[in-house]
């Protein structure tokens, strides 16, 4: 009695133990086909200015056509310079996507970590991943992008020069150069601090100069300054809400 009833219940095992693979099996048929119906499409993005800082915009849509939701979805946003160094990276949590098709905006900051000085081609890379299918494969999408940057100083140049005005006092002229961008303009104030050793003499400012955009931007300072003395230069460049940038010059001697 005991043996049969042993083989009845390893036979009814069995039958359970066929029917949980069997289940086991449809669903992970049933998951890689909805996983093949599920895609992410990266949008682009947008950029602008503001208090210093680059705002970002980044649309994608996701189109969830299979049967399970798209569970613990997460952006990220890498940005590598031209030598792959990392400079920013920050995630962004978005939940879970349904069944169905759903447009996703998402904003963040960052630092000004461009160059201002170099037209340059930084790397994006965009990933968006989840869980799938009550957790049981995990999904990622990545998106390589080009950032091409347009900077506001593009191959800056400052050229200094002294002119004696009498037997004591000579003029000091830096005349500021650099390529505008290509697609916008701005406003700029360029500051010239003059120093002998570590004391201040003296500072000239221009203010709201207009940068219009395609052009070669030219702009000269010039400060009266005593002849016979070694002087250090620290150049100021702020546009407001967009960026500052310091240029230093050692030793412009005055004969």
């Amino acid at each position: 009695m005991n043996i049969f009833r042993v083989l009845k219940i390893s036979k009814l095992a069995g039958i359970a133990s066929f029917f949980i693979n069997l289940f086991l099996i449809l669903l992970i048929v049933s998951t890689v086909i909805s996983a093949m119906r599920l895609n992410v499409t990266f949008n682009g993005l947008s950029m602008y200015f503001e208090s210093g800082q680059v705002h970002v915009i980044a649309n994608f849509t996701i189109e969830n056509n299979g049967y399970y939701e798209f569970n613990d979805v997460m952006t990220r946003f890498v940005i590598l310079d031209t030598q792959n160094n990392e400079l920013f990276d920050i995630n962004h949590t978005i939940g879970a996507i349904p069944v169905g098709v759903k447009h996703i905006t998402i904003n963040f900051s960052l630092p000004m970590i461009f160059n201002l000085v170099k037209d340059e081609t930084y790397i994006l890379l965009v990933s968006v991943s989840g869980s799938y299918a009550y957790h049981l494969m995990r999904l990622g999408f990545r998106f390589p992008n080009d950032i091409p940057w347009d900077a506001p100083l593009d191959n800056l140049t400052i050229n200094v020069k002294t002119a004696s005005i009498s037997a004591t006092t000579a003029n000091l002229t830096a005349t500021c150069t650099f390529n505008s961008p290509d697609n916008y303009d701005y406003f700029l104030t360029i500051t010239m601090n003059v120093y002998e050793g570590d004391v201040f003499i003296n500072e000239v400012t221009h203010s709201n100069l207009l940068v219009q955009h395609s052009t070669k931007f030219t702009d000269t300072l010039w400060m009266e300054v005593d002849r016979g003395k070694t002087y250090n230069l620290i150049f100021a460049f702020n546009a407001t809400s967009f960026f500052n940038y310091t240029y230093t010059i050692l030793e412009v001697e005055v004969p």
